[in-house]
């Protein structure tokens, strides 16, 4: 086999930065803002009430087998607007998105703080 010899008009010398040869690589650390809890605190008392509603939701399907079957039975008809009606009766204070199936009913409900959305519920029952 032959010899290889580099051709100096293309061979460019390659000297490392001098702080990569000492093993130093200087990496910025990213600055973040100062740590303030109040949005956190806040949106977790808007879930609460969140919560408070899906429990009335709940109650009512549990307690009342009249009210179960007038929601199933609307939205077998896709009647939205009689299903909404229905869900709202049971004194929910926030507004919900209602989405169902031929097997399924999906309520999620939502929280808005200083107009901004900060937190949602969805709940998924099987019927």
């Amino acid at each position: 086999m032959y010899p290889y010899y580099p051709n100096p008009v293309y061979f460019i010398p390659y000297t490392p930065h001098a702080y990569i040869r000492n093993g130093y690589h200087p990496q910025p650390r990213p600055t973040y803002p100062e740590v303030n809890t109040e949005q956190l605190t806040e949106s977790a008392k808007s879930f609460q009430e969140l919560m408070k509603d899906a429990q009335m939701v709940l109650q009512e399907f549990i307690s009342s087998h009249q009210f179960s079957f007038e929601v199933i039975d609307a939205a077998q008809k896709s009647k939205d607007e009689k299903v909404k009606q229905l869900i709202k009766s049971t004194g929910i204070k926030h507004p919900v998105d209602i989405h169902y199936n031929p097997d399924s009913l999906r309520l999620t409900f939502r929280a808005k703080q200083n107009d901004i959305d900060c937190c949602k519920l969805t709940m998924a029952l099987h019927w």
